[in-house]
């Protein structure tokens, strides 16, 4: 049984209480606890099925949630996307998470930042988007394979913010289709995948110099729930 802590004096009398609720959340009632269950540490289920970050050098994720609801946000730096093209059409991609066994119902996704050309040229608007299959082939939209962008697109946000990128860094704000990127199911078999990538298309530039290295560099935020 959990120590009796002092809450308040009441007018002489001290009222002592055992443990604490938020939500569904329960736990024991001492100052690490409360801390705890301040900042969402202490949760019901979300921890216990969390996803998988692809690349943990570059990206860091915080994980928090209630029962079976998620909140999933990745800070990412440099995060290598891929190899652009030189003068030609390229969709490239690389894969930043994998969602947890189980049917999984994404309910939106953001992103906010941006992806940088190492190149000598880094002129160009380039598609971003998140999809459940990585970006291929002599494309300048993802808009061609659903896939590609079936989470957010590569060139629409529903709620507005900057959604026209570059290659040289700056921000971009992007958010999941409110009509048919919101409440993405991913059934536990079949259907569509639980890898998620960070997906990029563009007419890339004629550069001579540089390595042609893609990175990303800002916060990827999903919303999601495990369904069963």
């Amino acid at each position: 049984m959990a120590t009796k802590s002092r809450i308040v004096n009441m007018g002489g009398r001290d009222l002592f209480v055992r443990s604490i609720s938020v939500g569904n959340n329960k736990a024991d009632l001492n100052l690490t606890n409360i801390n705890s269950l301040a900042s969402g540490g202490i949760q019901n289920n979300a921890s216990s099925a969390v996803g998988t970050v692809t690349t943990t050098a570059t990206t860091s994720v915080e994980e928090s949630g209630m029962g079976d609801w998620h909140v999933t946000k990745l800070t990412m730096t440099n995060f290598a996307v891929g190899t652009g093209a030189d003068n030609a059409s390229l969709g490239i991609g690389a894969k930043f998470y994998t969602l947890p066994a189980g049917t999984i119902l994404v309910r939106e996704a953001t992103i906010v930042g941006g992806t940088t050309l190492a190149a000598d040229v880094t002129t160009g608007s380039p598609e971003v988007g998140i999809g459940t299959v990585i970006a291929s082939g002599a494309v300048s939209v993802l808009s061609g394979t659903a896939t590609f962008e079936d989470i957010i697109d590569g060139n629409a946000s529903s709620t507005g913010g900057d959604t026209t990128g570059n290659l040289t860094g700056t921000t971009i704000y992007k958010s999941s289709d409110g009509s048919t990127r919101d409440n993405v199911l991913i059934k536990t078999t079949g259907g569509k995948a639980r890898d998620l990538f960070l997906n990029v298309a563009v007419a890339w530039p004629n550069s001579t110099t540089g390595t042609l290295a893609v990175t990303f560099t800002g916060v990827i935020t999903l919303v999601w729930r495990k369904v069963s």
